[in-house]
C-alpha cells in the first residue's frame, strides 16, 4: 500500500504540534492558601480618579507568599491576586483580563494590586502600634489589631481603603 506523501507530512505536522503543545512550559504555579496562612477579610474601597468601587475581600498571607480575592456581593469576582516572591498573577475583569510575571513590571493599572497591596498585607502585625513598614499613610487599631488602613496606589488618585472583619 502506498501512502501519499501530502498525508505523511500532514501526520507528521500534527503529530508535532500535539507534542509541543505537550512540552510547552506550563504557568507558574501559586502557593494556595491553607490553615498555616493568616488570613483577613472585610470590605474594600477601590478608588481611582472618577471611579469608586466598594466589594468584599479575602487576602491570605504566608512568608513572602500572598493572595486576594476582591467580589462584589460575594459572587461576581472583579479581581483575584497571587504573588510569591516576586512573581505576580492578576486575572478578572479589574484586571482586563489575566496577566503574569515580575510584580515590579507589571503594568500601570495592576502594579497597585500586585505591589502596593501585597507589600501593605505583610506589614500588618498582630498587637501593633504602628506598621512595620511605614508605609500607610493611615492605619486604625481597636486593641492592637488593624481595623482600617488605607495603601496608596501606583497611580496617581489611587488608592485601597480596606475594613477589616474582627
Amino acid at each position: 500500500m502506498k501512502t501519499h506523501p501530502l498525508f505523511t507530512l500532514a501526520i507528521t505536522t500534527l503529530s508535532l504540534v500535539v507534542g509541543g503543545c505537550a512540552n510547552a512550559p506550563q504557568a507558574q504555579q501559586f502557593p494556595q492558601p491553607s490553615d498555616l496562612w493568616e488570613s483577613f477579610s472585610g470590605q474594600l474601597q477601590y478608588v481611582t480618579p472618577g471611579h469608586s468601587v466598594i466589594g468584599e475581600f479575602v487576602a491570605s498571607r504566608h512568608a513572602a507568599d500572598f493572595h486576594l480575592e476582591f467580589s462584589k456581593g460575594g459572587a461576581v469576582p472583579l479581581i483575584k491576586v497571587s504573588r510569591h516572591d516576586q512573581l505576580a498573577r492578576a486575572e478578572g475583569p479589574l484586571a482586563r483580563g489575566q496577566w503574569q510575571g515580575n510584580a515590579g513590571s507589571a503594568p500601570a493599572a495592576l502594579r497597585g494590586w500586585v505591589d502596593e497591596v501585597p507589600r501593605a498585607f505583610l506589614t500588618l502585625e498582630h498587637n501593633m502600634k504602628i506598621p512595620r513598614g511605614a508605609t500607610h499613610p493611615r492605619l486604625d487599631v481597636d486593641r492592637g489589631r488593624p481595623r482600617q488602613f488605607e495603601v496608596p496606589g501606583s497611580q496617581p488618585g489611587e488608592k485601597f481603603v480596606f475594613i477589616l472583619n474582627h
